[in-house]
């Protein structure tokens, strides 16, 4: 416990109770010196009693009775700091009315048993009501845009462009990576069919490609391609549109889980409306995946939630496992399965083979 001087009482000393009683404001001396805080603390007080806090010198007394040396440090560092978020993040400043009968009342917060204010309560109950407070001032205006949380409490504004940049930058830098890996396992695939129709030596022929490989080869060159633009488009004009088309959203959604008023910027309403994954509205390119007779088995065990592909041996595995698990397709991109060949008079070559789908089921 901190000594208390003979300038803030010239009444016989008293040890202060646990509770807080009335201390008449006539027997305190608005100056404290280094006897009462150190030099420090001292000056923090004097931050807090300018505005916008204004404490009372009959709470500065209490608060130094209770003897925490560094209770206005941290009052003023927690008031500032939830000033500086409502200021900097919504573009509203708390009144100073407000802050004012925060930090008075904060002092009323029941000391510990030696005597002590418990500091860190005191924190959270500054937390606490400068958000209960700022909560109720933005409904009273009625501003009706974005979302923000502010502990478990959920106010309104918009982020803004310049904020919601980084949160969609980190989105796309996923498919950036995913579209990067997979270019590359593309190209392994290519040069794989590329050497079986090349010579061994000079005893072994290469190969013609049979109608499936020219199939898939076909299926690699275009989706390359496709990457190959998305990604170059996006380097030029810094936008991710075509990105958005081929993987989705989702991406975007997960960091709107960690900022949700990014949902309410116009720009990302839009990604949301053409990507997003609504029955008929989503603008995702479709793939058009080609399947032959003998892969029917496999794609049709794919398509089902139980599916183990680490079980599957490679001689049973269909062009669209190769894809999904060999890092060439992502589970969200969307799939349109085509007849690779005639597999009756009813289903010919090219025929589309149920609906568009994911696998991760976001389409």
């Amino acid at each position: 416990m901190l000594e208390k001087s003979s300038n803030i009482s010239r009444t016989k000393e008293q040890k202060p109770t646990v509770g807080f009683s009335k201390i008449k404001r006539d027997s305190l001396n608005p100056v404290f010196t280094e006897q009462d805080v150190s030099m420090e603390e001292a000056g923090y007080l004097e931050l807090l009693r300018k505005a916008p806090y204004n404490i009372s010198d009959e709470t500065a007394a209490r608060l130094i009775a209770n003897g925490d040396p560094t209770i206005f440090k941290r009052m003023y560092e927690k008031a500032q700091e939830k000033a500086k978020y409502y200021e900097g993040e919504l573009g509203v400043a708390p009144p100073e009315s407000i802050i004012s009968t925060i930090l008075e009342k904060s002092a009323e917060i029941p000391a510990r048993a030696g005597g002590k204010v418990d500091i860190n309560k005191v924190e959270s109950y500054i937390e606490r009501e400068m958000d209960s407070m700022m909560k109720s001032i933005i409904q009273s205006q009625n501003i009706s845009r974005g979302q923000v949380i502010l502990g478990d409490t959920f106010l309104t504004k918009d982020l803004g462009p310049e904020k919601a940049k980084p949160y969609i930058d980190a989105a796309v830098s996923y498919s950036i990576m995913f579209a990067q890996n997979a270019d590359k396992r593309i190209k392994d695939e290519l040069q794989k069919l590329t050497l079986i129709a090349q010579p061994k030596d000079q005893n072994v022929r290469g190969r013609a490609l049979t109608d499936k490989e020219l199939a898939q080869q076909k299926f690699l060159i275009n989706y390359g391609q496709q990457l190959e633009d998305a990604n170059n488009f996006y380097k030029e004009t810094d936008n991710p549109i075509r990105l958005f088309a081929l993987y989705g959203v989702t991406g975007l959604m997960a960091e709107a889980e960690r900022m949700p008023r990014l949902l309410n910027e116009p720009l990302v309403k839009q990604y949301m409306g053409l990507y997003g994954g609504v029955a008929g509205e989503d603008s995702r390119m479709i793939l058009e995946i080609p399947v032959f007779r003998d892969e029917i088995e496999n794609v049709q065990a794919v398509l089902l939630d139980g599916y183990k592909p680490s079980q599957i041996p490679p001689s049973q595995q269909s062009f669209l496992h190769r894809l999904l698990y060999g890092g060439i397709l992502h589970r969200d991109q969307v799939i349109q399965l085509i007849a690779g060949e005639n597999f009756s008079d009813e289903t010919t070559i090219g025929m589309k083979l149920g609906n568009p789908f994911s696998k991760n089921k976001r389409f």
